[in-house]
């Protein structure tokens, strides 16, 4: 996180604005999560992350604009998604975070399974496809 903000950050900035999105439980229809699983499409992840932090840029007059987001296994209480936004003023920084967030889960090649602690089947979560169990 230190390392983003650092970035995000600049003399003609006033405002630096974090989110980070955290492994949190129950998940899907109130089941217990162990940890999240991330798998993404490489090449189509970067450029869409990239193209929302530059549509974000616009859309919000922002200095800077940094998005990270892991892959693999992310266990409970860590994070997953973490978004760092400068701007001269409060109110961009702010009002940019959220559009960020809901550009990344509409657009971003990057899927997400639950996987409980119980006896429940793991599922991916916005998936076109039925729950995927191993």
């Amino acid at each position: 996180m230190e390392e983003a903000v650092g970035f995000a950050s600049l003399p003609s900035t006033g405002a630096v604005a974090t989110f980070s999105g955290v492994t949190r439980t129950p998940g899907h229809a109130g089941k217990p999560v162990a940890s999240l699983e991330f798998e993404a499409y490489g090449p189509m992840a970067e450029s869409s992350l990239r193209s929302i932090a530059g549509e974000a840029t616009n859309k919000f007059q922002l200095s800077r604009v940094v998005i990270a987001h892991r892959l693999g296994v992310v266990p409970l209480g860590e994070t997953s998604l973490m978004i760092a936004v400068s701007s001269p003023h409060r109110l961009d920084a702010l009002n940019a975070l959220p559009w960020i967030v809901d550009s990344v889960k509409a657009r971003a090649a990057i899927w997400k399974k639950e996987v409980y602690s119980d006896s429940s089947p793991h599922y991916w979560v916005n998936s076109c496809c039925a729950p995927y169990t191993k």
